[in-house]
C-alpha cells in the first residue's frame, strides 16, 4: 500500500505545479506586453495634454524652449514671413496636439511588427518631424508650434520598445533553451536563441518530411539482470551520452530514451536538406561507438551487446506536443511507426542497420544492400528495406563483389530459381564472415522447395506481428 501511495503522489501534485508554472510564464509575458502598451499610452496622453496647454511638464517645456530658439534663428531668414516672437493661434495649438497624439498612437501600434532598424528609423523621423513640421506650418499657424512633445514621444516610445524587446528576447531565449536544450546540439540552441523571433514558429506543430531513427541496444536486458542497479545506471548514462553525442555531431535531434532505446530525428527544428544522409552516417558511427562500450560488460550465453538501428524518411508532424501535464518536442505519424517497424526487423534479418526505401533514395552516394520486400503489420503497402554499408570510397572491392553476388542471388530467389539462388548463397556463406542473412534466405529456399509458394507470390515477406 505504501508503494502505491508513493507512486501516486507525483501524479496528483507535480503535473498541476508544472502546468501552473507554464501559465505563470504566459501571464507574466502578457503582463509585460500590456504594461508596455499601457505605459506608452500614458506617455502619449500626457504629452498631448501638455501640448494642448492642459498640464505643464518641466522637461518638455525645456526642450520646447531649446527647439524654439533654434527655429527662431531659421525664422529670421529671408524665406520666412513670420516674426520670431509670434505666438501660434489657439486652434492651431489644439490641432497640433491632436496630430501628435494620433501620430504617436500609430507609432505605438506599429512597434510590435517593426524590426529594430525600422523602429530606430521611425524614431529619428519623429524627431526630425518635430523640428521641421512646426517650422513649415509657422505661417499657417501664425507662429511656432511647440516641438518638444512629438520629439519626446518618439524618443520615449523608442526607449520603451528597446526595454520591452530586451525582456521579450530574454524570455524567448529561456523558452528555446527549455524546449530544445535537452534534444538538439547546444550550437543550434545558441543559434536560435540569438534571433528568437525568427525561430518562434518552430515550436508550433507542423508537417515536415524528416528522417527518424530508432536505435535499440540488443542483449542488454539479460546483461542488466547480472549487474548491480548502480552499475546499470552508470552504464546507461554513458551509453545514452555516447549515442546522443553522435546524434548531435551529425545535426540530429534526440527525441527520447525508451528503456535502452534511443529515438532521434533529423531535419527539425532547423532545416537540413541532407537529413537522410546525416541520419545514416550517424547510424554507422553509432555502430562503431557501441564497440567501445561492449568491452565494459560480459556477454551472457555468448551473446554480446549489439546496437540495431532502423531509419525511415517521410512526412511527420513535428513540434512541441503533449498534454497539460507533460510536453516535449517530438515527431508523430505513420513514418515514425514505420521507422520503429524497420528497427524491429533488424533482429530477424541479422543486420545492424536497416533503412526504408525513401531514405535510400536520398543517399545515392552511399553503398546499400537491398535486403527484402516487406509488408509490415498495420500497413498495406510494400516497403523495400536496405542495409547501408558505407561510402563508395570507403568500401573495399571484396565487399562490392559480395554485394554483386548477393544481388544476383536475390534476383534468382524472386524468380523462383531456387537452385541458382541457393548455390550463390552457399558460396557467400563459405566466403563471408557475417552469414546470418544468407542463412535466412537458404532456410526459406528449403521450405519453398518442399512447400512451393502460391502462384500469386511476388517475393514479398509479410509480417503479421510488430
Amino acid at each position: 500500500m505504501s508503494a502505491g501511495g508513493d507512486r501516486s503522489e507525483p501524479v496528483s501534485t507535480a503535473p498541476p505545479l508544472a502546468g501552473w508554472r507554464r501559465w505563470r510564464v504566459r501571464v507574466i509575458a502578457a503582463g509585460c506586453s500590456v504594461g508596455f502598451f499601457g505605459l506608452g499610452l500614458v506617455i502619449i496622453l500626457a504629452l498631448g495634454a501638455h501640448l494642448a496647454g492642459l498640464v505643464a511638464i518641466g522637461p518638455v517645456e525645456a526642450l520646447d524652449a531649446t527647439l524654439a530658439s533654434m527655429q527662431q534663428q531659421w525664422l529670421g531668414s529671408p524665406l520666412s514671413d513670420v516674426s520670431p516672437g509670434a505666438r501660434p493661434a489657439h486652434w492651431a495649438v489644439q490641432a497640433w496636439a491632436l496630430v501628435v497624439v494620433l501620430t504617436s498612437l500609430f507609432f505605438l501600434a506599429c512597434l510590435p511588427v517593426l524590426s529594430p532598424l525600422r523602429t530606430l528609423g521611425a524614431a529619428v523621423a519623429g524627431v526630425a518631424a518635430a523640428v521641421l513640421v512646426p517650422f513649415a506650418l509657422a505661417g499657417l499657424a501664425g507662429g511656432l508650434l511647440p516641438a518638444g512633445g512629438l520629439a519626446c514621444s518618439a524618443l520615449a516610445l523608442l526607449v520603451l520598445d528597446i526595454v520591452h524587446g530586451y525582456f521579450d528576447d530574454s524570455r524567448m531565449q529561456r523558452e528555446f533553451a527549455t524546449v530544445f536544450g535537452p534534444y538538439v546540439p547546444p550550437a543550434l540552441v545558441q543559434q536560435m536563441a540569438r534571433d528568437p523571433s525568427s525561430y518562434r514558429s518552430l515550436i508550433l506543430p507542423r508537417n515536415e518530411t524528416l528522417t527518424v531513427l530508432f536505435a535499440d541496444l540488443r542483449g542488454f536486458t539479460a546483461v542488466a539482470e547480472r549487474m548491480a542497479p548502480e552499475d546499470v545506471r552508470l552504464f546507461l548514462n554513458d551509453y545514452f551520452t555516447e549515442m546522443s553525442e553522435v546524434v548531435h555531431e551529425f545535426g540530429g535531434t534526440v527525441d527520447k530514451y525508451i528503456g535502452d532505446e534511443v529515438m532521434a530525428f533529423w531535419g527539425a527544428p532547423l532545416a537540413d536538406l541532407d537529413h537522410a544522409r546525416h541520419a545514416v552516417l550517424a547510424a554507422l558511427r553509432m555502430r562503431e561507438a557501441i564497440q567501445r562500450l561492449r568491452s565494459r560488460v560480459e556477454p551472457v550465453d555468448g551473446e554480446e551487446l549489439d546496437l540495431r538501428v532502423g531509419i525511415n524518411t517521410g512526412l511527420v508532424s513535428v513540434g512541441d506536443m503533449g498534454s497539460a501535464f507533460r510536453r516535449s518536442y517530438t515527431v508523430l505519424g505513420d513514418s515514425v511507426n514505420l521507422a520503429k517497424r524497420v528497427e524491429s526487423l533488424t533482429r530477424y534479418y541479422g543486420v545492424g542497420i536497416l533503412i526504408g526505401e525513401q531514405t535510400r533514395i536520398r543517399v545515392p552516394d552511399l553503398i546499400c544492400r537491398e535486403v527484402d520486400w516487406v509488408q509490415v503489420k498495420g500497413r498495406g503497402g510494400v516497403v523495400t528495406i536496405y542495409e547501408p554499408v558505407g561510402h563508395l570510397d570507403d568500401v573495399a572491392a571484396a565487399i562490392l563483389d559480395e554485394l554483386e553476388a548477393w544481388a544476383n542471388a536475390l534476383q534468382a530467389y524472386r524468380l523462383r530459381r531456387w537452385q541458382e539462388a541457393d548455390a550463390i548463397l552457399l558460396q557467400l556463406q563459405q566466403s563471408c564472415a557475417d552469414t546470418g542473412l544468407y542463412q535466412l534466405y537458404r532456410s526459406r529456399i528449403v521450405r519453398f522447395r518442399t512447400e512451393p509458394p502460391p502462384a500469386q507470390w511476388n517475393g514479398v515477406t509479410v509480417f503479421d506481428r510488430k
